[in-house]
């Protein structure tokens, strides 16, 4: 008989093992010792079992408008042209590009300098630079 093959199904081992007590100043094995109980230091040879995982939630993924598309739901319908010299600060936010800042800063220019003369001349304002100027001309006159 092969000593280190494995015992038959539903039969006895040859060498049958005597179950573990551990001596009564010991605690039970799996337990930590004392003076790990007190530190809460693991020790080389200490048992511990984690806590089951909480049962995770698949993540929920929202989408948030594209801020083009909210800024433009946002304004206010307004007839084009509009007369950068006698439009109000709500009038001005509805041409693109330009929010509070700006038609403020359109305004404190008109207000400082007079009339525009053509609607080129808004790019003597401050905050406005030639690509905004290129995508107002269409929507302003003077």
């Amino acid at each position: 008989m092969d000593p280190f093959a494995p015992p038959d199904a539903g039969g006895e081992s040859e060498f049958p093992l005597p179950a573990y007590e551990a001596p009564p100043d010991q605690p039970p094995p799996g337990s930590p010792a004392p003076e790990a109980q007190e530190t809460g230091e693991v020790l080389p040879g200490d048992i511990f079992s984690m806590p089951p995982a909480p049962e995770s939630q698949p993540p929920v993924y929202t989408s948030a408008p594209r801020p083009d598309t909210t800024a433009q739901a946002q304004k206010p319908q307004a007839s084009f042209p509009v007369n950068v010299n006698t439009a109000s600060q709500a009038a001005l936010e509805t041409l693109p590009g330009i929010g509070p800042v700006k038609a403020r800063a359109i305004i404190d220019y008109r207000n400082a300098n007079g009339a525009f003369h053509s609607p080129g001349d808004l790019i003597k304002v401050t905050g406005i630079g030639e690509k905004t100027l290129e995508n107002l001309l269409p929507y302003v006159t003077v």
